[in-house]
């Protein structure tokens, strides 16, 4: 069950309970603040790469919606980011070693 802090209309109220498995809270104390959507543990907002969403509008928290998804793990226990595209693929991120090589030729 979705914990509703503030005054969070009913349009919202039935939107979010489509996705009551990954959202555990919405407050909205303040109208000047916008709606804050808080994740249960193991999901994650996979563009942003956080664990609620901030928006300030109805229409942006549904697009919000659609990059919840379950947090993955790397080898190493580490979080793995996803990148997901606006085709509904997603990819994992390349990032850059910190060890390099290189190859030093000798001038004879």
């Amino acid at each position: 069950m979705i914990e509703y802090d503030g005054k969070v209309p009913d349009s919202l109220k039935k939107m979010l309970e489509k996705h009551s498995d990954k959202i555990k809270a919405v407050d909205r104390h303040d109208s000047e603040d916008g709606y804050w959507v808080y994740f249960k543990p193991g999901f994650i907002d996979m563009e942003s790469n956080m664990h609620y969403i901030h928006e300030w509008n109805i229409p942006s928290v549904k697009e919000r919606l659609g990059f919840i998804e379950k947090e993955k793990e790397g080898a190493w226990g580490k979080r793995v980011k996803y990148v997901k595209l606006s085709s509904g693929c997603s990819y994992k991120s390349k990032r850059k070693s910190k060890r390099t090589t290189s190859k030093v030729s000798r001038v004879r």
